[in-house]
């Protein structure tokens, strides 16, 4: 009988382009074509936002707690996008 899946290998097959574009960075920064760099804004350490899963290579750097915030934002750019009344959020991307 087969394992089950775990939570990553079920969010790896779920996101198939989110998952390439994880590793695609992870590449450019073991090749060294990528050096993380600080929160763009607080400056503490930071990890790869993808605001473009279609552009891998195009990343923001923001530390946990401000990726978190940008996550938030895109979803309820989303939620607007469902509502017909509304205008549409300059923050939409392709991932709603």
């Amino acid at each position: 009988m087969a394992r089950p899946l775990t939570r990553q290998q079920k969010w790896r097959r779920a996101n198939p382009r989110r998952y390439a574009a994880h590793l695609y960075v992870e590449t450019l920064k073991r090749l060294g074509v990528l050096t993380p760099q600080p929160c763009e804004k607080c400056g503490a350490k930071a990890e790869a936002h993808h605001p473009d899963y279609d552009r891998p290579g195009d990343v923001r750097w923001l530390c946990r707690q401000h990726h978190r915030q940008a996550h938030a934002e895109q979803a309820r750019a989303c939620e607007i996008k469902a509502h017909p009344r509304t205008m549409p959020s300059p923050l939409l991307g392709k991932d709603c």
